[in-house]
């Protein structure tokens, strides 16, 4: 896969509402916050979210996606019904390369 869109798995949690870095984490509990800091600032260099952030106490950043992160959400969306469907598959082929 392509190294500028391989990281960019935190597209779809921001357009569920998520747009703060903690409320990602608790939405892709795999990753690690650190982790989810180094791909969105990735998604901000390629223009795929902004950043806002207020300077008021307690300080918030909140990340949305730009009009070119949300031309790849219909792409997202195809891979979720693709992963969906194939599950299954996917699960006991994976299970019986581990067994080898």
């Amino acid at each position: 896969m392509n190294s500028q869109v391989r990281p960019k798995m935190n597209a779809p949690a921001i357009t569920s509402g998520v747009t703060r870095p903690h409320e990602i984490h608790k939405a892709i509990k795999d990753a690690s916050l650190r982790v989810i800091e180094i791909q969105l600032a990735e998604l901000l260099h390629h223009g795929v979210v902004e950043r806002f952030a207020t300077d008021v106490y307690p300080r918030r950043t909140e990340y949305h996606l730009t009009g070119l992160g949300k031309s790849i959400l219909p792409i997202f969306s195809q891979i979720d019904l693709w992963g969906t469907a194939h599950v299954s598959s996917v699960r006991n082929k994976t299970l019986s390369v581990e067994l080898q």
